[in-house]
């Protein structure tokens, strides 16, 4: 049995927070950090990604500022 291939993949984690993400009371760096019944966006894409049989390696692109 052949084995499927695998490829990169690269998760974008930027993009500012909207006006109205703020006027609801987020106070996050960008989307990627908003937070969905638990968990950030951001830890979605990256479950997904790594649920996939197809998926290499995987990178994660976003402002340092977001760590800061």
């Amino acid at each position: 049995m052949n084995a499927s291939p695998r490829y990169p993949a690269v998760a974008l984690a930027g993009g500012t927070l909207e006006p109205d993400f703020a006027r609801a009371g987020y106070s996050v760096r960008n989307k990627a950090y908003l937070p969905l019944c638990g968990m950030t966006m951001l830890e979605r894409v990256l479950r997904a990604l790594r649920a996939a049989k197809t998926t290499g390696r995987i990178r994660c692109v976003t402002d340092p500022a977001a760590f800061s």
